[in-house]
């Protein structure tokens, strides 16, 4: 039996593909939910003991290239002054993506807690773990705002805006990510 000649077209082509292109390891996301978790609960150990420059100098570089040092201790500032002290997190979602709008391909989770903070209130917080090539997991992103009540409009963190209606479609990140934007809902 003599091969057709598209049989060998098709072997002859993926011949001249790069290894990478025939065979790409699966990502284990599973195991990147958890390592950027875990670079963010580090990180967010920083916020929460004030050290805000620290967290600028152990984030993403495209998050310090977005960003100056000095104007995100103040958007942090702005941001979380109003709900000091935060205490316990819950995390409430955890999703592992390659695209994120505005933003360039990568490997990316999005993370969602629910926090307490003073008052007996909760806020949302929106952490955005990135792979930072040899760097590791840091974080590209950090959004927080007041956890929406039924029936109550939301005030986005630092803006003094309100919005009405409890129906609103969820926010999507986008590059770069600031200490008062709104959060996406993973």
């Amino acid at each position: 039996m003599r091969p057709r000649p598209l049989s060998l077209l098709l072997v002859a082509m993926l011949a001249l593909l790069p290894r990478s292109a025939q065979a790409q390891a699966p990502v284990d996301t599973l195991a990147s939910i958890q390592a950027a978790t875990d670079a963010a609960v580090r990180w967010l150990a920083l916020l929460d003991d004030g050290r805000n420059a620290e967290s600028w100098d152990s984030a993403a570089t495209g998050f310090q290239a977005a960003v100056t040092q000095p104007n995100w201790v103040q958007s942090v500032l702005n941001a979380r002054l109003a709900f000091e002290p935060f205490g316990e997190r819950q995390r409430i979602a955890a999703r592992y993506t390659t695209q994120i709008p505005n933003a360039p391909a990568g490997e990316y989770v999005l993370l969602q807690y629910r926090t307490r903070v003073s008052g007996e209130r909760t806020v949302i917080e929106t952490v955005v773990p990135m792979r930072d090539g040899g760097r590791g997991w840091r974080v590209g992103g950090y959004f927080v705002r007041p956890e929406r009540e039924a029936g109550r409009g939301k005030r986005e963190a630092g803006s003094g805006k309100r919005e009405r209606g409890a129906t609103e479609p969820p926010n999507r990140p986008t590059a770069p990510p600031c200490a008062g934007s709104p959060p996406t809902a993973p």
